[in-house]
């Protein structure tokens, strides 16, 4: 503080405008410090390693196979607010399966929130129009298969509305903690 040298304002960047691309655009590119204890760049740069490329034919085979994406939809939801307790709602919105699966989990209302907000994923990814609040999500079915990997089947218009834009799969990703649920919908080709 008493030298006044705390902090040394640069008049210069640490490259010569020959290297600046070289250097902006290496990620090994590295300043070092010369005898006068000005940073600089050397001339000669380390150069950026070659890509492996023996994995391409792998990535793009796997890129093919999955599909193109129609859609994704997230949503999430507060396990504390949800009204499972509500018998008019569950029926309204579950369906037996559905119903029967997630009163045999330990947490059934937290099993019937991630299925929820599945299906608020679902049809976000499918990119249609809302019916409006009091619309029925039974259409959507969450179950999980025998592995455990939730699986939607559609039917009625959540069908109709998959079929009018050539969805063929929809991946599903569900999850909670004690206190939210959260899914993730990635509707595809």
């Amino acid at each position: 503080m008493i030298t006044n040298s705390l902090v040394k304002i640069k008049d210069h960047p640490p490259f010569t405008p020959d290297l600046e691309s070289p250097v902006l655009l290496n990620p090994l590119a590295r300043v070092t410090r010369d005898k006068a204890g000005e940073l600089s760049f050397p001339p000669k740069l380390t150069s950026a390693p070659t890509p492996d490329l023996a994995n391409l034919s792998t990535i793009k085979e796997t890129l093919k196979k999955t599909g193109d994406t129609a859609g994704v939809g997230v949503d999430q939801e507060l396990i504390s607010s949800f009204p499972s307790h509500n018998p008019t709602f569950v029926t309204r919105n579950f369906t037996d399966k559905e119903v029967t699966y997630c009163n045999a989990q330990p947490n059934s209302t937290a099993s019937f929130t991630a299925r929820w907000a599945g299906k608020e994923a679902v049809f976000k990814s499918l990119g249609v129009a809302s019916k409006g609040a009091g619309a029925s999500m039974k259409d959507i079915e969450i179950l999980p298969d025998e592995s455990g990997v939730p699986q939607v089947h559609l039917y009625g218009d959540a069908k109709a509305a998959a079929e009018g834009k050539n969805i063929t799969h929809i991946h599903l990703s569900l999850s909670h903690s004690d206190t939210v649920a959260i899914a993730f919908a990635q509707a595809t080709f």
